[in-house]
C-alpha cells in the first residue's frame, strides 16, 4: 500500500481533483479511497467510498465513517501533520455504517502545495474485519487448546526457540511441586533435571529443538528432592522453516519402572533359586547315584573276575556280566553329563570359554554328523559369574537345539570381547524357523528356551536378536555390556 500511496502522491498532487483521468482509475479500487482537508473534511471519494455512506462529500470523515465527533484518537492524519510522511494506523474502532460492523486499516497520504504545505490527505482505508475476526478465533482456539492442556492428566510444557520455557500446564506444577508462573521464562539447564543434563544450556539444547522426540525416558526431580520417570515426545511447530515453539509431552512412568524392576527382581530371584536347585540336584547325582553306580560297577567288574576264576568254562555268566557292566558304565556317563549340564563345575573353576569348548566337545561325541566350531576374538577374560552363567546357559539351550531339531551340517560360536562390552552368536546352516520380532508370541507355542534366553539377556541389561527363515539357518546373537 505504501507504493499505491506514493504513486497517487506523485501523480495527483494539485491535480487530483481536476483530472477526471486520475477520478476514473481510483473509481476502479476495490477499497475505499477519500481526500481531506486538514480539518477532515470529505472533499473528494471514490465509488467504493461512497458506496459505503453516500453523503460522504463535504461532510467529516470522522462523522461519516466513524460516527464521531472529534477525530479519532488513531488518525493517522495527526502524525502525518507533524511528519509530512505517509503514515499507517490499525484501527480497531467498531463502526456502524447501514446496520454493518467493520474494521479497517487506515493510510494516510499528506499533499503539498507549491509551498510545500500541507494541505490535504489521501486517505486509504483497507477492511481488516475479516482479518480481525480471524484474531479473535485464534485467540478464542487458544483459550480452548490452553484448556484442554490445563486438564490433560500428562504434563505439557511448551518451549520457545531459545529452549526457555513459554507454557507448563497445571499437571506440571502437581507432580515436581515448581510453581507454573515461576518457570515461566526459565532456560537450561531446569532445577528438574537429573545431574548428567546439568551440562546442557540454551545454546547447545536449542540445536536439537527442531527435531522431534518420540519416547525419551528420563528421571526426574521434584521439588522436594523425590525422583521420578517420564517418558517425553517432543514436536516442532514450524512456520516454513523457522522454529515457532516446541510443545513436549510428559507421561509419568515411575509406576510402570518400578514394576518393571519388582519383575526384574522377581526374575533374578527365580533364576537363582533355579540355578541353586539345579546345583543341588548335580550335587546330590554326584554324591549319590554316582557314587552308587560307581560302586555297582566294581562289583560287576569282581563278579566278573571270580567267574572266570571259578567257572572258566560259563561264557554265558560272563557274557551277562559283560552286559551289565558296560551298562553300568554308559548310565554312569548319561549322570555325569546330565550334572554336568545342571552345573559345570567346570564354569566356576575355568570359566566361560573352557566350559563352552567342554560342551562343544560334548556335542560333538552325540552329534558326529555336526561340525562345531568355537570361534574366539579379542582378549580372552574371566566375567562377572551371572554374565558367565547366563551366557552360557544361552549357549547351552542353542547347540541343544541345533543339536535336536536343525538338521545342520555346521554350526559356529563366535564369542567377541571388547572393552566396555561382550559378544556372543551361535549360528547354524539348518532348517531354520519363521521368526517374529515379538518373543512373547512364543510362549503358547512351548518354547520356551527363546524365552528363557530372552529373560537371561534382559536381567543383564543386554540385547537378543535372532535372524532365521524357513530353509535359512539360525543365528542367534547377544550383547552384554559390562562395567568398567
Amino acid at each position: 500500500m505504501y507504493d499505491l500511496a506514493g504513486l497517487i502522491g506523485l501523480r495527483m498532487e494539485n491535480r487530483l481533483r481536476e483530472t477526471t483521468d486520475y477520478q476514473s482509475l481510483l473509481n476502479l479500487l476495490p477499497f475505499p479511497l477519500i481526500i481531506t482537508d486538514r480539518n477532515w473534511e470529505i472533499r473528494w471519494a471514490n465509488k467504493s467510498a461512497l458506496d459505503i455512506n453516500p453523503e460522504a462529500l463535504g461532510s467529516k470523515c470522522y462523522e461519516v465513517f466513524s460516527n464521531r465527533r472529534k477525530p479519532c484518537k488513531d488518525c493517522p492524519c495527526i502524525d502525518a501533520i507533524h511528519s509530512g510522511n505517509v503514515e499507517r494506523k490499525v484501527i480497531f474502532h467498531r463502526h456502524h455504517i447501514r446496520g454493518h460492523a467493520f474494521y479497517y486499516e487506515d493510510i494516510a497520504l499528506p499533499l503539498r502545495n507549491g509551498e510545500g504545505q500541507v494541505t490535504t490527505f489521501v486517505h486509504i482505508g483497507i477492511d481488516i474485519t475479516e482479518a480481525v475476526g480471524a484474531l479473535k478465533e485464534l485467540k478464542r482456539s487458544e483459550r480452548f487448546s490452553e484448556k484442554l492442556l490445563a486438564c490433560s492428566p500428562n504434563i505439557i510444557v511448551v518451549y520457545n526457540p531459545d529452549a526457555s520455557i513459554k507454557y507448563v500446564n497445571p499437571s506440571f506444577e502437581k507432580l515436581t511441586g515448581f510453581r507454573r508462573h515461576s518457570v515461566v521464562g526459565l532456560k537450561p539447564p531446569f532445577p528438574w533435571w537429573p545431574s548428567h543434563l546439568e551440562k546442557y544450556n540454551s545454546a547447545n539444547l536449542s540445536i536439537t529443538m527442531g527435531k522431534a522426540i518420540v519416547g525419551l525416558e528420563e528421571i526426574c526431580q521434584s521439588r522436594d528432592g523425590r525422583q521420578f520417570w517420564m517418558k517425553m515426545n517432543s514436536i516442532p511447530i514450524k512456520e516454513g522453516k523457522k522454529l515457532i515453539y516446541v510443545v513436549s509431552n510428559w507421561t509419568d512412568i515411575t509406576q510402570l519402572k518400578e514394576l518393571q524392576h519388582a519383575s526384574r527382581t522377581y526374575a533374578q530371584q527365580i533364576l537363582r533359586v533355579q540355578e541353586e536347585e539345579r546345583g543341588r540336584i548335580a550335587r546330590e547325582l554326584h554324591d549319590g547315584v554316582l557314587q552308587d553306580l560307581a560302586y555297582l560297577r566294581n562289583c560287576l567288574g569282581e563278579m566278573r573276575a571270580r567267574t572266570k576264576f571259578h567257572h572258566k568254562d560259563s561264557k554265558g555268566s560272563d557274557d551277562t556280566v559283560s552286559v551289565l557292566l558296560r551298562r553300568t558304565q554308559s548310565m554312569t556317563e548319561d549322570v555325569r553329563r546330565i550334572s554336568q549340564g545342571l552345573r559345570p563345575t567346570l564354569l566356576d573353576m575355568l570359566g566361560l570359554i573352557q566350559s563352552i569348548d567342554t560342551f562343544i566337545d560334548e556335542c560333538r561325541a552325540v552329534s558326529d554328523d555336526i561340525r562345531f566350531k568355537l570361534r574366539i576374538i579379542g582378549k580372552e577374560r574371566r566375567l562377572p559369574p551371572e554374565t558367565e552363567l547366563a551366557l552360557f546357559r544361552i549357549a547351552q539351550e542353542a547347540l541343544n537345539n541345533v543339536r535336536k531339531h536343525s538338521f545342520a551340517k555346521n554350526a559356529e560360536v563366535i564369542i567377541k570381547f571388547s572393552r566396555d562390552s561382550i559378544y556372543m552368536s551361535i549360528e547354524d546352516d539348518g532348517l531354520g524357523f519363521t521368526f517374529t520380532n515379538n518373543i512373547c508370541n512364543y510362549v503358547g507355542d512351548g518354547r520356551l528356551g527363546l524365552i528363557s534366553m530372552n529373560e537371561r539377556v534382559h536381567l543383564l541389561n543386554g540385547s537378543l536378536r535372532i535372524k532365521s527363515k524357513g530353509g535359512a539357518g539360525t543365528k542367534i546373537m547377544v550383547t552384554v555390556p559390562l562395567s568398567s
